[in-house]
């Protein structure tokens, strides 16, 4: 009888160890994850490429010929709708993205806050390989 016991004691508690084991598993995975962005609008003839990246702790790089660009991005917002973060520099980029329609808009502010551009752009989220190929 304290055999049976014992042996479902063991059970639960293997039951539980992989259970822990799994879930540490999906956490470090998601942890470490970076989703890739790609906007793309047209200007008159003249069509104009962003590319972003974004890791799971809400770091935000811009890119540009394969590297990040050494500016610095303060993320603003991040939750089910959007993702809204600020370009610090002269001008002031501002940008959101609509995860629902995958259309971003892009504000630069001079010093003086005045609106120097605006835009919109149609975004897809690339794969790594995809994204260090096209930019």
């Amino acid at each position: 009888m304290v055999f049976w016991i014992r042996l479902k004691h063991m059970k639960k508690t293997l039951i539980s160890l992989i259970s822990a084991v799994f879930l540490w598993t999906l956490q470090i995975s998601a942890s470490d994850t970076t989703q890739y962005l790609h906007c793309t609008y047209k200007n008159d003839s003249l069509e104009k490429n962003f590319y972003w990246s974004i890791t799971s702790d809400d770091k935000i790089q811009r890119w540009a010929s394969g590297e990040p660009i050494a500016v610095m991005n303060s993320l603003v917002m991040n939750d089910q709708k959007n993702v809204a973060w600020n370009e610090i520099g002269n001008p002031l980029g501002i940008f959101v993205l609509d995860k629902k329609t995958m259309r971003q808009s892009g504000t630069l502010l001079s010093n003086e806050n005045k609106i120097l551009d605006r835009w919109v752009s149609e975004c897809k989220y690339l794969d790594e390989d995809q994204f260090l190929k096209m930019e």
